[in-house]
């Protein structure tokens, strides 16, 4: 699992071999790097990835 912070959107990424607690929390992992970094908006969209369900968006900001 981890987090992308896009810029106006941050993304956690679910592995496929994630535990069943890393998939129960990385939304509110995602939040905690959000509280965590006062200069980011709290508002900011999360949008939870899972491993192989990867859209063009969350792609094009690993290529960048």
């Amino acid at each position: 699992m981890f987090i992308l912070d896009a810029g106006n959107e941050v993304f956690t990424w679910i592995g496929s071999k994630a535990s069943a607690g890393e998939k129960s929390k990385a939304l509110h992992f995602a939040q905690d790097y959000l509280t965590a970094n006062p200069d980011r908006p709290a508002w900011l969209p999360i949008t939870r990835v899972l491993e192989g369900g990867e859209n063009e968006v969350f792609l094009a900001h690993l290529d960048a």
